[in-house]
């Protein structure tokens, strides 16, 4: 799902830095002086104020918009044929990959409009173009994939999408289409700006604090506020990702390396904070008690409900399916088979974007070893689409560049900005206190 709030803050943040890293400095310096009254330091107390405010305001809202772990998966083997398998794989994780993208390839096989070559290498269009009823999206990278073309290499494929706005086109329309069905777009605004918010108190606090010190040397601390502000949104927004990724097969281990990496960067930020603000034990425990309550804070952001009542309903559905896939009996599986066997590479497309491809398949196998009554055709096409997908699996990131990071990153010097020393610039290494 989109994480504009998110990508905005941290180009915002370097951009602002950058171009106005002397005036934030003067701006800081003066209320500085402004809240300081015989040795009270009332910036700090407002911070606190303010902070906690924010904080109350978040457990609110968790308490009103938690996963209250109601969701219903019934375990049968119902395919979600009312959604394409793109849209489903942006339904169960809020993206759309690689994988997402290559299942339509099948998902069209399926269907009869194109048919896969034994060596998974070539696609034949069966038809000119795709029934009136499709979605448009699909239609466009239909006719931009096989152009005048009847037969394509599979490699070809990326290169014929590349550069184009067609699959960024698609892509939109998924997000806007499921995402404005399934998904609670409130709720996925309101977590990320508080995680923002409690970013950007970060570097207040650090910014505020560093000014109690000045030395005319680099401005390594200014440097730790923006950084460490940054890594917090960064680390977050990996870290919710993969709690609502639910259904890779990386997604344990994802959860563990996301979740050592954020424990190990507040272990970090805390550590950095005694070693820059060791002189004065309130600012310590002011900072070590921020980092603690954000830590805290992004746990809980991480068990918001991001979806819909309706998205609750269709993802129990099709983690359901899910389910079935991987644990349904021989029995059944044989059962059905003979009952309709088109239902096997009807289902294929949506197995792979849940990443139980290779366990259906193997349920085939079986059965067939069992001597069930299967058309040898229907193995076969299967064999042939998991070949398929084995092999080719689109360069998406080339297909949508749409990365606002990079396009910003062009337009900006990263050199000096020039006249950072004096006692408004520098770092605390070494200082003292200017009070």
């Amino acid at each position: 799902m989109k994480n504009s709030i998110f990508l905005s803050f941290i180009v915002a943040l370097i951009v602002v830095n950058l171009a106005f890293f002397d005036s934030i400095m003067v701006a800081f310096y003066v209320v500085s002086d402004v809240l300081w009254f015989s040795g009270f330091d009332l910036g700090c107390v407002i911070l606190g104020v303010l902070f906690g405010v924010l904080f109350l305001a978040l457990f609110i809202y968790f308490i009103l918009k938690r996963d209250r772990k109601n969701m219903v998966c019934p375990v049968e083997l119902k395919c979600p044929d009312d959604l394409t398998p793109l849209e489903l794989g942006f339904l169960v994780d809020g993206v759309v990959d690689s994988q997402d993208l290559s299942s339509l390839l099948v998902y069209w096989a399926s269907k009869g409009f194109i048919t896969i070559s034994k060596d998974g290498k070539t696609l034949k269009r069966t038809v000119e173009k795709l029934p009136e009823n499709s979605n448009k999206y699909e239609q466009n990278i239909f006719n931009k994939i096989f152009v005048s073309d009847k037969n394509i290499f599979a490699d070809e494929i990326s290169n014929r999408l590349s550069g184009t706005a067609v699959v960024e086109s698609a892509v939109s329309t998924v997000q806007n289409s499921i995402g404005k069905q399934y998904f609670d777009n409130k709720v996925i605004y309101f977590r990320q700006l508080f995680i923002v918010l409690f970013a950007l108190f970060n570097y207040l606090a650090i910014m505020f604090f560093r000014l109690e010190y000045y030395v005319d040397v680099f401005p390594i601390v200014e440097g730790y506020a923006i950084a460490s502000s940054i890594l917090i949104v960064i680390a977050s927004w990996w870290h919710l990702t993969y709690y609502d990724y639910r259904h890779k097969n990386n997604k344990k281990a994802g959860k563990i390396v996301s979740f050592v990496f954020l424990i190990l960067l507040f272990a970090a930020i805390i550590g950095l904070d005694c070693y820059f603000f060791w002189t004065d034990l309130y600012q310590v425990i002011f900072l070590v008690i921020m980092s603690a309550v954000i830590f805290l804070a992004i746990l809980m952001c991480r068990n918001f409900q991001i979806y819909s009542k309706d998205g609750v309903k269709k993802l129990g559905q099709v983690l359901g399916f899910k389910q079935f896939l991987e644990v349904a009996e021989k029995g059944r599986i044989v059962m059905l088979a003979e009952q309709n066997p088109q239902l096997y590479y009807d289902v294929l497309p949506y197995a792979f974007v849940l990443g139980v491809s290779d366990k259906w398949i193997e349920k085939l196998e079986v059965i067939k070893q069992e001597g069930a009554m299967i058309d040898e055709n229907v193995l076969t096409n299967i064999i042939i689409f998991n070949t398929f997908f084995r092999h080719t699996n689109l360069n998406f990131v080339t297909l949508v560049n749409v990365s606002t990071l990079s396009k910003v990153a062009s337009h900006i010097s990263f050199g000096s900005n020039g006249g950072r020393g004096g006692s408004v610039g520098g770092s605390n290494f070494g200082g003292f206190r200017r009070r």
